[in-house]
């Protein structure tokens, strides 16, 4: 049987501590089967830098940033439109 792939998106603001701590939550030990979407909506590039640095590592991880803020809704929208799972959470 094989098995369907869960996507979950997590939109994020200034918040380095909460994206590290969800994403290990999750943790790397479904990497074939979960893929974590995380949309930055225009955060300081310190705080872009510090994800994109902890994030490497995490092959199913997909980090993208947007250069400005779009707004809550919209950045909830781009995260789960950049999700390809079967399944697909948000984790905010």
């Amino acid at each position: 049987m094989q098995t369907q792939k869960l996507s979950i998106f997590i939109p994020t603001f200034n918040r380095t501590l909460s994206v590290l701590k969800a994403v290990e939550s999750i943790g790397i030990a479904y990497e074939n089967e979960v893929e974590i979407v995380i949309v930055d909506n225009g955060s300081s590039e310190n705080i872009f830098q510090e994800l994109k640095n902890y994030l490497l590592p995490f092959r199913n991880v997909i980090l993208v940033k947007n250069e400005i803020n779009i707004g809550m809704v919209a950045n909830w929208n781009k995260a789960m439109e950049l999700t390809t799972g079967e399944w697909v959470s948000m984790m905010c």
